[in-house]
């Protein structure tokens, strides 16, 4: 199934009052001078995406001057048909609203429509970050090829948010019967969230040691919440047991001391067997680009549908040699892919084929 964007409409976003592009379905390369937007373009098309955005910023950020309100469509061929996509921020009750076909719809139904896959000079960083960096992530790439597991980790907040509520209270038998389900609840939505990054984890993998490309092998893993893997009826009797014994502690600190916020993703360099935060800026780069071939890789074949690429200054810290091979890789997928650059270096035979778009 090919999805892709055929045009975006932008009001009072970033620093565009109005911006209105069409699109063909494959490359389509920005070009412009730093500051002039070309990675809020990319930004309004990760809102395709449950969360934030590739920048994570506020809503209101994202007005032109901070004036308060904004509002986008995206009109796509999308795995479930013509698709326009609306979306509008008002400040005045701090609410986005999106929109599916005139159809009011929630964030987290978005990956029906269109998988995003991303990758920005800023996650370059990302192995020497904070786990919960490298946590969302993972999250990112589960969204792609499980829909609800957005909704699951939305659950899993609101599920927290209120045993915390609860154990603030003065202690009661109606309050301890109310815990005891909010507990249960809540070991059951941790073990399906954990089950969906575990699968990923193993979707992904598999095609990153199967793709042919000269980028180091990421070695992919996530912990485990006990130490070693359980089956699933022990999981949550161990779980709900831990809520159960940690109520006062979970009080005092006012969090959840032990949940998904716990799990990390761990990265390796396969050949080197050395975690990824010990290996050098290219090196890192490198094994970021080894996950994103077998993420994209792993949508084609198991998602069954073909991701949207959004890649901005995407040869930085690569050598010719893989500047080369990521570029014919592009071409090759036949991918919509946006790429953005300051200038063309590198990018000459992907403009050659691709939609250029002076900013």
């Amino acid at each position: 199934m090919t999805v892709y964007l055929e045009g975006l409409n932008l009001h009072n976003y970033r620093n565009f009052k109005e911006l209105k592009l069409a699109f063909n379905n494959n490359i389509v390369v920005i070009l412009g001078e730093n500051g002039s937007g070309k990675t809020n373009i990319l930004e309004s098309i990760s809102l395709l995406s449950p969360g934030r955005g590739l920048k994570g910023a506020k809503y209101d950020e994202m007005a032109y001057n901070y004036s308060g309100n904004w509002s986008t469509r995206i009109y796509l061929k999308s795995k479930i048909g013509k698709a326009l996509v609306a979306s509008a921020y008002a400040l005045s009750n701090n609410l986005r609203t999106i929109e599916y076909n005139g159809s009011k719809i929630r964030n987290t139904e978005l990956t029906t429509l269109a998988n995003i896959i991303w990758l920005t000079p800023q996650m370059d960083g990302i192995f020497l970050s904070s786990p919960s960096e490298r946590r969302r992530f993972l999250d990112r790439i589960v969204y792609n090829f499980y829909q609800e597991h957005a909704s699951n980790i939305n659950k899993y907040e609101h599920l927290a948010r209120e045993r915390l509520k609860l154990l603030m209270q003065n202690n009661s038998n109606l309050n301890d019967s109310w815990l005891k389900i909010l507990e249960t609840k809540t070991a059951d939505i941790t073990l399906k969230i954990i089950k969906l990054r575990s699968n990923v984890i193993n979707f992904v993998q598999g095609y990153i040691d199967i793709v042919d490309a000269p980028f180091p092998k990421a070695q992919l893993e996530v912990n485990h919440l006990f130490g070693k893997e359980i089956e699933d009826e022990e999981f949550l009797e161990t779980y709900s047991t831990y809520l159960y014994k940690n109520r006062q502690k979970d009080r005092i600190t006012k969090r959840t001391n032990l949940g998904i916020n716990k799990q990390e993703l761990i990265v390796k360099h396969k050949e080197k067997c050395q975690l990824a935060k010990f290996c050098s800026t290219g090196e890192q780069k490198a094994l970021l680009i080894s996950i994103l071939l077998g993420q994209i890789e792993a949508n084609k074949a198991i998602a069954k549908t073909t991701p949207i690429l959004l890649l901005d200054e995407l040869f930085v810290h690569l050598d010719d040699k893989r500047k080369d091979c990521l570029a014919q890789y592009i071409i090759n997928s036949k991918l919509q892919t946006f790429i953005t650059a300051t200038d063309m270096v590198g990018l000459e035979r992907l403009a050659a084929i691709g939609q250029m778009i002076y900013i």
